[in-house]
């Protein structure tokens, strides 16, 4: 799978798997716990999985809870190629809102 996206690594899926499998947020070293990966190595990781949108960061602190798209990945109909490069979204997945004038509200 990995090979069919340039920017993943081998230990991404397993990685995206951990935090889905915690329903809520998840710190590096608590994975690592689990795996035979560093922390180090999962935090890169991780930093990696959420700039492609496959996880989500915590705000404030260095913790991770699974994405939309990452659960798709894993469980859905998202394919690893489908992930691309840079965008692993396609337009056809964004829904964009347009207003009119007629929309406005009136008093």
């Amino acid at each position: 799978m990995h090979e069919q996206v340039e920017w993943m690594e081998p230990s991404d899926r397993s990685i995206v798997l951990e935090v889905a499998a915690h329903m809520g947020w998840i710190k590096p070293a608590s994975m690592a716990l689990n795996s035979s990966y560093s922390r180090r190595h999962i935090t890169d990781r991780c930093q990696v999985l959420a700039d492609h949108d496959l996880i989500d960061a915590h705000p404030t602190e260095t913790a991770y809870r699974i994405a939309d798209l990452g659960d798709r990945f894993l469980f859905r109909d998202l394919e690893a190629a489908d992930l691309g490069a840079d965008s692993p979204v396609s337009d056809s997945d964004v829904t964009t809102l347009e207003f009119t004038e007629e929309d406005e509200f009136a008093e």
